[in-house]
């Protein structure tokens, strides 16, 4: 921990009073103290701090329509989420404490001070996506649970526990990231022609075993029997080395199925049928195969097309969305309460993305799927 972050916790104990036992408080509460209270809650900011997160929480759900979410935002009940906010700081605030840390804020050194615990309180919610969530004598979830009651009664609906919305979105914006790195390692991997099946000088996209090192790439070519040329993992070649995907993608299960941060992922590859659908890797590695479509890749399609998608290991619990990616570099996403991809047993076929059937199709883009669920560009 830095300087920086040494002092804000500091300030925010000598503000807070002891707060890891809260047993220097008085027995008895003195006349006005939860006037006094409040208004040690207003000075922090917590007004303030509780309106931006019911304003995020609103904007998530209605991202394009912010006349909306200032609508929603009239009809809540701030002094009730206000109150809560008084109540947990009256259980740790001694009275000593309360009458001289109130004086000290409109000083100048005071209100310094209180910039630190603004700045204090926005690495904290990065700790809270990081999970780094100890906290003095309360169970953080406990602590989150109660809040969320709180800004339910507020709002007049159903919002979910910030904590776990925060770990939601972590592991979205993992996957897109892990999506993006994809892409540029897929186009590593076919310029500098790693895999060529046939042998013509233009190399072809890979699986994520290929692309970690963890098998040796395919060499198998076979002519073709009334349609293209195919491959597949019968005859093998070198391994990759260096890999050129990072080895945490290298745990390919039995459907071709990685799993990170909360997120499967599964690269598709053309096959050999005349309009072309999909074939995937099968694993481990010791193992690996093929499966899908014709079971057999189309080798020249391969040069030119691929697609991956990424959707959450439990919907609901460790993400939301869907996102793709393909040749083209645009990872797209959707709001997958269509198709409600979940878990390896509830996978997006290799077409979910596509107007038509076939894995050379046009990408649904700002339209329906053949999921039924509509596909935009990911800012």
């Amino acid at each position: 921990m830095n300087r920086a972050r040494v002092v804000g916790f500091a300030v925010m104990l000598a503000i807070a009073g002891a707060l890891a036992s809260g047993s220097g408080r008085d027995a008895a509460a003195g006349e006005g103290r939860k006037e006094k209270v409040r208004r040690l809650a207003e000075k922090l900011g917590y007004p303030e701090w509780l309106r931006e997160i019911v304003r995020r929480h609103y904007a998530a759900e209605k991202p394009d329509d912010s006349a909306k979410v200032e609508e929603r935002l009239k009809a809540v009940k701030w002094d009730a989420l206000l109150s809560w906010v008084v109540d947990e700081l009256d259980k740790r605030v001694d009275d000593a404490t309360l009458d001289e840390v109130l004086p000290y804020l409109d000083t100048a050194e005071g209100k310094r001070h209180l910039a630190l615990v603004r700045l204090e309180r926005s690495l904290a919610e990065v700790d809270l996506v990081l999970a780094v969530v100890p906290t003095l004598g309360r169970n953080m979830n406990e602590l989150m649970e109660g809040f969320t009651k709180v800004l339910e009664e507020a709002t007049g609906g159903e919002m979910r526990n910030p904590l776990q919305a925060a770990k939601e979105s972590s592991n979205e914006t993992a996957a897109i990231a892990t999506l993006w790195n994809l892409c540029v390692c897929q186009a590593m991997m076919q310029t500098t022609g790693k895999i060529d099946c046939d042998a013509d000088g233009i190399g072809e996209y890979g699986t994520f075993l290929e692309l970690t090192g963890s098998v040796g790439v395919r060499k198998a070519f076979y002519p073709g029997d009334g349609g293209p040329a195919g491959t597949d993992f019968v005859t093998k070649g070198t391994p990759v080395n260096p890999a050129i995907v990072s080895a945490s993608l290298a745990n390919v299960d039995a459907d071709g199925i990685v799993t990170k941060s909360g997120y499967c992922f599964r690269i598709y590859l053309p096959d050999t049928a005349g309009v072309s659908g999909c074939v995937h890797e099968t694993g481990p590695a010791a193992q690996v195969g093929l499966a899908g479509g014709t079971g057999k890749v189309g080798v020249d399609l391969c040069e030119v097309v691929w697609c991956a998608y990424a959707w959450p290991v439990e919907r609901g619990v460790s993400g939301n969305r869907a996102f793709f990616v393909n040749q083209s570099a645009d990872v797209l996403q959707s709001a997958n309460d269509v198709a409600e991809w979940s878990g390896p047993q509830k996978a997006p076929p290799g077409n979910s993305a596509f107007r038509a059937d076939g894995i050379t199709g046009m990408i649904a883009v700002d339209t329906a799927g053949r999921d039924g669920d509509v596909w935009k560009v990911t800012n």
